[in-house]
């Protein structure tokens, strides 16, 4: 019956208040429904996008990696190089290490393992770094002229002259390298090579430092001086235990 009414549209009077409610609830849904299919659009752009960041990323943390190796390859080859030209005994062999630690003692990543024994020199290039006080299997310490304990003989010569002038005592006062116990009649200036005389353990002919200042009164025993180093040894990254 209802059907025929609405069909000749005489029950349009009833119908029409009651469109209008349903018609914003329907536009409202609609909306929601357009909202919400933009939310998860964007969201879902955003989880993509996140994701080739994350493959970006990963990509070059790799490449940093490769770069890293590379770098560091090419600067144990061209300090390989210099070292071979060193004016070294012709017999010393050579056992690259990577410092893994910073300090008066640092850590080397050769051991036991490698045959890496106490007392070894550790150079870079033909300077002295320091020496093996101890090892594991696959880690060593190195003792350097930093450390306030640190007693080393040495030999001090000009830099054009291959003939000693003298000899004393390096040690480490307060942060400096000083020498010690120079003989007053020996010939030492500024600017004198410092070396290893090859006693108490220590191989020769290793260099140190340079004079710097030479700290001394008429009166004195000794005559004394300040050494500057040649390398900086908090910025060594690779160094060469010595085989002799």
């Amino acid at each position: 019956m209802l059907l025929f009414f609405d069909r000749w549209g005489w029950i349009n009077w009833l119908k029409t208040p009651l469109q209008k409610p349903f018609l914003a609830a329907e536009q409202k849904i609609y909306h929601v429904s357009l909202s919400l299919k933009e939310f998860l659009n964007i969201f879902g752009n955003q989880s993509r996008q996140a994701k080739k960041i994350d493959q970006l990323e990963s990509q070059l943390r790799q490449l940093a990696g490769e770069q890293n190796l590379l770098a560091t390859c090419q600067q144990e080859n061209e300090q390989m190089r210099k070292l071979l030209g060193a004016p070294l005994p012709p017999q010393w062999q050579f056992l690259p290490a990577k410092v893994v630690g910073v300090g008066a003692v640092f850590k080397i990543d050769q051991g036991s393992q490698a045959d890496v024994a106490e007392g070894m020199a550790v150079v870079s290039e033909n300077i002295l770094v320091g020496r093996v006080t101890a090892t594991g299997r696959d880690y060593s310490l190195v003792q350097t002229p930093q450390d306030s304990e640190i007693k080393i003989p040495i030999i001090f010569r000009s830099q054009q002259d291959k003939q000693p002038a003298g000899r004393g005592i390096l040690e480490n006062q307060a942060g400096s390298l000083v020498m010690e116990k120079v003989l007053q009649e020996e010939s030492l200036q500024p600017g004198d090579w410092v070396l290893t005389s090859g006693e108490s353990g220590w191989l020769p002919d290793l260099l140190i430092g340079e004079v710097a200042e030479i700290l001394f009164k008429p009166a004195d025993v000794y005559k004394r001086a300040k050494v500057k180093p040649l390398l900086a040894y908090d910025q060594l990254r690779t160094v060469f235990v010595i085989f002799p």
